[in-house]
């Protein structure tokens, strides 16, 4: 998270300074020894914390070197869609919208309740899923913010199901670190009911509660969020060229969305084509096709009949994510902007700095 000290602060370190004010300042300096989040501010403050007495040497050293970062650290702050202003004379943590930025307003003499010791804390439907967002938020720094070597900070708590609404929940009643809950909706199509994860956390969020966010993602499944022309890379069979060849045709349709609806382990069955008129529609019309009847012996639970296959090459796909062969959303506007409300989602509440050894 961006943390940025307000120039009000200056007007509570007079001696003697407050206890609570001691405590927020030195929770902050830890900050900045660990490189958990990224600490700036005006840099008048920034200076008279780093000359403050009451706090110890190291505290003071980490203060200097935040002076001396100064500029490069405020750099980046306007393409943050959310930050931390932590200032003087407020009674409570409030949260407001500024620009359509959204603003985190913690007192410096509460700056001591919060948990300081750890990164923003990512709750996800399943932890693996941590590497694909970890990939969107470093294309993000290094193409929309031409920052390559920015620091990305997270703490991934595994989720999964009803567990996943238990715990953000949890975290959000707490209140004591950052927490961002990220999960999908499971749509099959645009106009889609999303499924129960996604709208049991989104029915529990609790705006109030400022130290915590919910990205709710309106697509199907983390796996979607992959570019075409990274699986068209790795597409090393007719089956996976096949695919390719259907969803590019949905592009070339005028729904680009598509790819975004795709069930990358399931496929997408026929079966739902005489049951489900809006997905019916949707599907046919991308796919420039008339509805196909299945096989007599399909049920809803058991269809091996579809209009595009589930991807064949899991392990392949694996591997070259694993390798952190590199991804790149630009061939199609679409998923490029989803990256970037994404990468900037993701990258304003985990971003962190270099750590200090002292």
């Amino acid at each position: 998270m961006f943390i940025y000290l307000d120039s009000s602060i200056s007007n509570c370190l007079n001696s003697p300074v407050h206890h609570n004010i001691i405590d927020g300042i030195q929770g902050l300096a830890f900050m900045l020894r660990s490189g958990v989040h990224l600490v700036s501010g005006d840099r008048n403050t920034l200076t008279a914390i780093s000359n403050l007495e009451e706090i110890s040497s190291s505290a003071r050293a980490s203060f200097k070197r935040a002076v001396a970062r100064h500029a490069q650290a405020n750099s980046v702050l306007n393409h943050m869609s959310t930050y931390v202003l932590v200032d003087y004379g407020r009674a409570e943590i409030t949260s407001s919208v500024e620009n359509g930025t959204k603003v985190i307003k913690i007192p410096i003499s509460n700056f001591s309740s919060i948990i300081a010791q750890i990164s923003t804390e990512v709750v996800y439907e399943d932890i693996n899923d941590a590497v694909i967002y970890n990939i969107v938020a470093q294309w993000y720094s290094e193409t929309i913010l031409n920052n390559p070597h920015l620091r990305i900070k997270s703490k991934p708590v595994q989720g999964g199901g009803s567990r996943t609404c238990d715990i953000y929940n949890s975290k959000q009643i707490s209140a004591d670190t950052f927490c961002l809950c990220i999960t999908d909706s499971d749509k099959k199509y645009p106009t889609d009911t999303p499924g129960d994860t996604s709208t049991k956390v989104r029915n529990i969020e609790d705006t109030l509660k400022p130290l915590s966010f919910h990205l709710n993602l309106d697509f199907h499944e983390i796996e979607n969020l992959i570019p075409l022309e990274f699986l068209r890379g790795i597409a090393g069979t007719d089956d996976a060229r096949e695919i390719i060849a259907a969803l590019k045709l949905a592009d070339e349709n005028q729904h680009q969305e598509a790819k975004l609806f795709w069930d990358y382990k399931k496929g997408v069955r026929a079966h739902y084509l005489k049951n489900n008129e809006r997905f019916r529609s949707y599907w046919c019309a991308a796919l420039g096709v008339t509805p196909a009847a299945c096989e007599t012996e399909c049920t809803l639970n058991k269809c091996d009949c579809f209009l595009i296959n589930p991807w064949p090459l899991k392990q392949d796909l694996k591997s070259a994510i694993e390798r952190k062969d590199r991804m790149d959303p630009s061939d199609c506007e679409v998923m490029r902007n989803l990256w970037t409300e994404i990468g900037s989602t993701v990258v304003s509440w985990t971003i962190g700095s270099s750590p200090s050894l002292t």
